[in-house]
C-alpha cells in the first residue's frame, strides 16, 4: 500500500509530488536513480552511463544542455541525493532533511565534483548554480528541480 511505499522507497514522496503537481505531459529526468515505476509521467534515466540518448559531450555547458532539454520538452529533474551520498560522500551527514544544503554542497559548490572526470555533470551544476534549474521539492533525500527556459 502507499503508506508502505512512503516508508520504504526514498523517492516515492517525490514521485507523488510530480504526479500531483506537474502537467500530464511533463517529462522528467532521473539522476542517481532508476526507480520510476510509480511515476505517471514520461521519464528517462539521465546519468551518462544510463543514457546515450543525451549527448553530454556536445551539450557541455548549462545553456546548451538546458536549451536541448527544453527543446525535447523536459521540465523536471529528480536527483536522488541518497545515492550520491552513499557512493561519494559517506563521510558527510546524510542528505535526508537537508536536501538543499546537500545539493548545494555536493552538486553546486563542491570543487572536486566540478573538476573531476565526470564532466557530464558540469552543465547540471552550472544550470543549478545559475538558477536555470530551480529546486521545487525536497523530501527523504530526494530533490526535484524545475528546468527553466534559457535567456
Amino acid at each position: 500500500n502507499e503508506a508502505h511505499l512512503r516508508r520504504t522507497l526514498d523517492n516515492y514522496a517525490a514521485i507523488e509530488w510530480l504526479n500531483t503537481n506537474t502537467p500530464k505531459d511533463a517529462k522528467v529526468l532521473f539522476y542517481d536513480d532508476v526507480r520510476g515505476f510509480y511515476l505517471d509521467r514520461f521519464f528517462v534515466w539521465a546519468d551518462y552511463n544510463h543514457s546515450s540518448w543525451i549527448d553530454y559531450s556536445s551539450l557541455s555547458d548549462r545553456i546548451l544542455l538546458t536549451k536541448w532539454l527544453r527543446k525535447e520538452r523536459f521540465g523536471y529533474a529528480l536527483i536522488n541525493l541518497n545515492q550520491v551520498w552513499s557512493s561519494r560522500f559517506a563521510n558527510d551527514t546524510p542528505p535526508r532533511n537537508r536536501e538543499y544544503e546537500a545539493f548545494n554542497s555536493w552538486y553546486v559548490n563542491h570543487p572536486d565534483l566540478s573538476a573531476n572526470s565526470q564532466d557530464w555533470r558540469k552543465p547540471i551544476y552550472g544550470a543549478a548554480k545559475s538558477g536555470l534549474w530551480k529546486p521545487v521539492y525536497a523530501k527523504n533525500g530526494v530533490l526535484i528541480l524545475q528546468i527553466g527556459d534559457t535567456p
